[in-house]
């Protein structure tokens, strides 16, 4: 079981997490005409890396806010889904304010959330085993820093 401080740290990440979600949906929702947002942000490839980068933000504050080390494999697998859905309800509602709904942004979506899920199961599996979070070196945020004289997971794995 996590300490007080760990608990705390988890309760700010999620709150991000769903200020985020908010923000999205309500950026996404605007009723905007043709042509008011940028439609290459200078990417050469449309809104897809923002779609990439924002869901994959998204998917990384819930990973931080619900998944943890103490927990089986499912929880990050279950987070991940939660973000994948939540992209879906994002493109499909965007209909009911006269936007389109689009596979391909789902599918930018889709890779930024993976990238994220792929991220965080390398950082789980390379960190040491008692790391709960990743440390930001400050206390004022809520989190943990890394305990002093963990040992690292065993070569075996």
């Amino acid at each position: 079981m996590g300490t007080s401080g760990e608990s705390i740290g988890r309760s700010r990440w999620l709150v991000a997490a769903i200020g985020l979600t908010v923000c999205v949906f309500v950026i996404s929702h605007l009723p905007l005409p043709e042509g008011t947002f940028p439609a290459d942000l200078g990417t050469g490839v449309g809104d897809k890396v923002p779609h990439g980068v924002v869901y994959g933000g998204l998917a990384w504050l819930y990973l931080l806010a619900l998944a943890s080390r103490g927990h089986s494999l499912w929880r990050p697998i279950g987070v991940v889904l939660l973000v994948l859905a939540i992209g879906a309800v994002d493109e499909v509602t965007q209909l009911l304010v006269g936007r389109s709904c689009s596979l391909i942004d789902w599918l930018a979506d889709v890779v930024g959330i993976s990238l994220a899920g792929v991220v965080w199961g390398v950082w789980l599996w390379v960190s040491p085993a008692c790391v709960p979070l990743p440390s930001t070196g400050g206390a004022e945020l809520g989190i943990a820093p890394p305990r002093r004289g963990c040992a690292p997971r065993e070569s075996g794995r």
